[in-house]
């Protein structure tokens, strides 16, 4: 796939670290210096809500939850290494995309950026997922305990994460109209596993591994229908490490904290590398 003129589509359900991440990214190219790697192009039409994000972050305190409608679109136009990228996120919130899978609806913005997007950066917090509903387990434990439950007690459950995710890139790729005839070679995925500091148990692992371990139905799914090429899994800690909403940390300095973990699991803790993966620079 040609490597110029690059639209990253950003998608991520609620809680799953996308404001930290474009606020953390939009503050070391905000500030690069002149002879960097990647830098911007213009301001963000929708820079209070980074700068919200900054403010937080200056007082070493966790991000608050976004709330519903508020910026509705968030844009960032950059120069990286002789090409120009612009990443986007339609729905700063997150809830959108819920309502994506549930209702099958897409709004306007939506659609005119998975149309216009070429790449796609998935965000998964595999500490936040729902536990994978098992419905003969469940019965099983029934039937042992001797409860009496009803019909509608017994079949009340959260929905799969597997499930959620694999809806949701077919939804996708449907409103993008590309089928499954053969592996998809022309559409780049890079599934990046956020909040890397908060992963239990991922000692000298990398993030596919954690991935397929995490949601294995979902992992198959990929690497059934996009050519090896095409599919990425990073892992990345915008903020990293855990900070409290209400209590500041006094010696975090967020302009040096975070990193990113490439698809062979080695650290950079310059988050702006990000843009190398999808460059296939790195």
């Amino acid at each position: 796939m040609s490597k110029e003129n690059i639209s990253i589509l950003v998608v991520g359900k609620p809680n799953s670290g996308k404001s930290g991440f474009f606020g953390q990214l939009y503050n070391r190219l905000e500030y690069a210096e002149e002879g960097n790697f990647a830098k911007l192009l213009k301001t963000p039409e929708n820079k209070i809500a980074l700068d919200k994000v900054t403010s937080r972050y200056a007082e070493g305190k966790a991000l608050e939850h976004t709330p519903v409608g508020d910026y509705d679109k968030i844009e960032l136009s950059i120069h990286a290494d002789q090409k120009s990228l612009k990443l986007i996120y339609p729905d700063y919130g997150g809830e959108q995309i819920n309502h994506l899978v549930e209702n099958r609806r897409l709004g306007n913005n939506w659609y005119s950026a998975i149309q216009n997007s070429n790449e796609w950066i998935l965000f998964i917090r595999l500490s936040d997922l729902n536990k994978s509903y098992d419905p003969i387990q469940k019965f099983t434990k029934i039937v042992q305990s001797g409860e009496q439950k009803s019909k509608d007690e017994i079949e009340e459950k959260l929905p799969s994460d597997q499930a959620y995710y694999i809806e949701l890139i077919q939804m996708l790729l449907f409103y993008k109209e590309i089928g499954f005839t053969s592996q998809i070679s022309n559409l780049e995925l890079i599934v990046t596993l956020t909040c890397w500091d908060e992963i239990e148990n991922k000692e000298e692992k990398k993030p596919n591994e954690l991935l397929k371990e995490h949601l294995p139905l979902f992992y198959e799914f990929l690497i059934q229908n996009w050519v090896k090429t095409s599919l990425k899994v990073i892992g990345i800690s915008s903020q990293g490490r855990s900070l409290d909403k209400n209590n500041g940390d006094e010696e975090y300095l967020f302009e040096e904290e975070g990193f990113i973990i490439n698809s062979n699991g080695e650290k950079n803790n310059d988050l702006t590398s990000i843009l190398k993966i999808v460059l296939d620079e790195n």
